[in-house]
């Protein structure tokens, strides 16, 4: 069924169906809905009854792709766990929508005897996700291919360099630089210079390419032009090294 008339909780749900959400309870063996607000007619397009009166409505508008949240559903049930599922739903007019859905499992006895949730509609969010992602892996595409070194560092210790910057400090792998304290790659002549910079930088300022020395991970010296700008990396802020080598000793 879909609203239950309950004596003086009308006002109740007149709240309820006005949150930019679906509030819904179901049954914990068929995973049929028993109720369901009314916000699932403006997010789906479907109406609170067709939710209810079919037995399969959940499964059949959800994506082909992502149906295996109803088996994880059915066994996080059994276990008798709360749980939250992320999928694609098909709405009424054929788009394709993200769901966020965190469903209570209610105990009696040791056994499930009924589920309600909260579904949420997700897409914007997750396409602004995608989109991160999506400039993040042509930013790192693009930093790979540089022909100078760049590093990127937050709270003072490197999260991501490029293969030029490997090559200058002498390192085989990434995986050897990152984590490293920005300082301990700095001669100690000029650590205090580095400081300096970094204050700057934290508080929005680009730097302007300096000499530098600095160390390489055999602890041999050497100098460089460094500059320093302020990013966002991995939706944190973050400072942006660019180096170019200028000689060897």
């Amino acid at each position: 069924m879909s609203d239950i008339a309950v004596p003086g909780t009308s006002s109740l749900y007149e709240v309820v169906d006005s949150i930019p959400a679906v509030l819904w309870t179901a049954d914990p063996v068929s995973l049929t809905f028993t109720w369901i607000s009314r916000g699932v007619e403006t997010i789906l397009g479907y109406s609170a009854e067709q939710w209810c009166e079919s037995r399969d409505f959940w499964r059949d508008h959800i994506h082909p792709d992502d149906r295996h949240v109803v088996t994880r559903c059915r066994e996080e049930t059994a276990a008798a766990r709360d749980h939250e599922l992320v999928y694609r739903m098909i709405a009424s007019d054929g788009r394709i929508l993200w769901v966020r859905d965190s469903v209570h499992v209610h105990v009696e006895d040791g056994r499930p005897v009924n589920l309600s949730g909260i579904m949420l509609d997700i897409t914007k969010e997750f396409a602004a996700h995608e989109a991160l992602a999506q400039s993040e892996e042509n930013y790192r595409r693009l930093v790979d291919a540089a022909p100078d070194a760049i590093g990127v560092h937050t709270k003072g210790h490197f999260v991501y360099v490029n293969p030029k910057f490997v090559e200058l400090f002498g390192a085989k792998h990434a995986a050897d630089l990152i984590g490293h304290d920005v300082l301990t790659l700095v001669h100690p002549d000029f650590r205090e210079v580095v400081r300096s910079r970094q204050v700057q930088v934290a508080v929005g300022n680009n730097v302007p390419m300096t000499h530098e020395k600095l160390i390489r991970v055999d602890g041999t010296a050497f100098e460089a032009e460094v500059m320093a700008i302020p990013v966002v990396f991995n939706g944190a802020k973050a400072v942006q090294v660019i180096l170019r080598g200028l000689s060897r000793e």
